[in-house]
């Protein structure tokens, strides 16, 4: 979004749509100084800079895939007025210049998140990339591969070969012997480049066990995320990784705990009868009536305090879920700290939010 005015025209302004802001034209300065982007389509290449200058990555000048024509269609959509559609509140509060549509923080698109919550353990991965890697250079096929460029000379290259020719006389008539040199190259050089890999990843992880480190697991008070936050803790204790403990985000809380669920139904049913916990009528005697139907069935009274009353008891119910989850937690990890941030108004995007998340860990 930095270069944004280059974008929406679709043209190149040489920079200038990022003068205004001091830092922003320094970025692309030195992102031109060190890499010549100017064969790209224009559009194209405004995205290209636009992301690797909000990113610092310059991997994203190869890795982006971009389409002229789509580009062109995005620009023409916003010059009509379309909306732009966010994935979250941080991205959306840092467009502006048009309408931004982000649903992620309405109560459907929760339930769905939830409901298609995907499995987070790979946050683990880098504990494992090691021992991959090293398995793959120590492989059988790599070795004999490599052992022909490691020697260097033809007495021990016909060596290699007279153990290896068979296996090598089925590979190169199926791929040809410049496939397999070209194999044995890459394979060489991949040795070279990950040379000593096994001391860094050693030394790695010596720096990761000190007491120096420590890991803190995230996980809101669902039963998904608290069984992926019981693996972290028995992966992190398993490889001897120092463990802070967890923090349980979102955690419900209401300033009328006195007031229980079952206390909040009754007297709901009481305000407005045929009243049920979704909020619409029970039947009142007729099963297949419709909520239109029981509203004129019954009276309707303390319509307002009867949608709060129901609102307070599925709060409570929710707090009650949540504190066997986070008890069943605790149970199967008592040595485990456990720290609670309550779940916020709305979804946090700006310091304000980031300062009372702070203020609530302080607390601790």
């Amino acid at each position: 979004m930095t270069q944004g005015p280059s974008v929406v025209t679709g043209q190149d302004d040489g920079g200038q749509g990022a003068a205004a802001d001091p830092a922003a034209a320094e970025a692309y300065r030195v992102l031109r100084s060190r890499i010549d982007l100017s064969v790209l389509p224009p559009l194209t290449r405004a995205v290209t800079e636009a992301v690797v200058c909000a990113t610092a990555d310059f991997d994203y000048v190869t890795d982006l895939i971009c389409d002229e024509a789509v580009l062109s269609a995005g620009v023409s959509a916003l010059r009509y007025g379309a909306p732009v559609v966010a994935d979250s509140a941080m991205v959306a509060a840092g467009i502006s210049g048009c309408e931004v549509i982000c649903k992620a923080a309405e109560p459907l698109a929760a339930r769905l998140a939830r409901k298609r919550r995907h499995h987070s353990r790979s946050a683990l991965d880098f504990l494992d990339a090691p021992q991959r890697l090293s398995r793959f250079l120590d492989g059988r096929l790599i070795r004999l591969l490599t052992a022909p460029t490691k020697a260097g000379g033809r007495a021990y290259l016909k060596v290699v070969n007279a153990g290896f020719g068979m296996l090598t006389g089925v590979v190169t008539k199926i791929l040809g012997a410049q496939m397999l040199r070209d194999v044995q190259t890459f394979v060489a050089a991949l040795d070279t480049m990950f040379g000593g890999f096994r001391e860094r990843a050693e030394d790695t992880y010596r720096l990761l066990q000190t007491p120096g480190t420590a890991f803190l697991v995230v996980a809101t008070p669902e039963p998904d995320a608290l069984r992926e936050a019981s693996y972290f803790v028995e992966r992190l204790s398993q490889d001897r990784m120092p463990l802070a403990g967890l923090v349980l985000n979102r955690v419900h809380h209401s300033p009328a705990t006195r007031l229980s669920a079952a206390r909040s139904l009754a007297a709901a049913e009481v305000l407005q009868p045929g009243i049920t916990p979704n909020g619409n009528g029970n039947g009142n005697g007729h099963p297949g009536a419709t909520a239109g139907e029981e509203a004129d069935a019954s009276p309707q009274r303390y319509p307002l305090a009867a949608t709060a009353l129901l609102l307070h008891a599925e709060r409570m119910q929710v707090m009650a879920s949540e504190r066997r989850l986070a008890q069943r937690f605790t149970a199967a990890h008592p040595g485990v700290p456990v720290v609670e941030v309550p779940a916020q108004p709305e979804d946090v995007h700006d310091l304000a939010g980031l300062e009372a998340i702070g203020n609530e860990l302080g607390r601790a």
